[in-house]
């Protein structure tokens, strides 16, 4: 790793570091807004009828149903924006010799040489994994927060939901 320090600032310059780093925190505002957007709106459709108190099977299922058809209603929107990040993290070389100046220049040439289509290369497998990944974060924190809730008044401490969030992160990543 000590290699790739001292090699990329002599061979791309000290700014490759944070080539496409823009275009990386467009997606993840835009994945994170527009995701508990859709799991608001999802969870009217999943969880309806279902007593929190009472209904922990359906609560649970209902979460993880909302949580995953959230993010797939968010992955097709923002999925170009991570597949460019992709593409221009993995575009060697210094100067010219890059296939792309920049996010949009990458944007236009793909769309010129392929289509919208070009913009989705990967897109099934990586919705596969979107589909499970968000089904489980979102959908456990959820139903976790719902559960401790029932114990207590309705709003649980900032501990308790970073407790919470650090456990579902890493159940959901495995």
């Amino acid at each position: 790793m000590l290699d790739c320090f001292t090699r990329i600032p002599i061979e791309q310059g000290f700014l490759s570091f944070w080539r496409g780093n823009l275009v990386n925190i467009a997606r993840a505002c835009s994945q994170e807004s527009l995701g508990f957007a859709f799991k608001d709106f999802f969870k009217i459709w999943f969880l309806n009828g279902v007593d929190v108190k009472k209904d922990y099977w359906r609560l649970t299922a209902g979460n993880l149903g909302a949580g995953a058809a959230s993010g797939v209603a968010t992955y097709c929107i923002i999925y170009p924006l991570d597949f460019v990040r992709t593409r221009l993290a993995i575009d060697m070389g210094k100067g010219t010799a890059r296939e792309f100046s920049g996010f949009f220049d990458c944007m236009h040439k793909i769309f010129k040489h392929d289509g919208l289509r070009g913009l989705y290369y990967g897109f099934w497998p990586s919705l596969q994994y979107i589909f499970l990944y968000r089904g489980a974060y979102y959908g456990l924190f959820d139903t976790a927060k719902a559960q401790l809730s029932k114990y207590g008044s309705n709003d649980i401490s900032f501990v308790y939901a970073f407790l919470i969030g650090q456990v579902v992160t890493f159940t959901a990543a495995l």
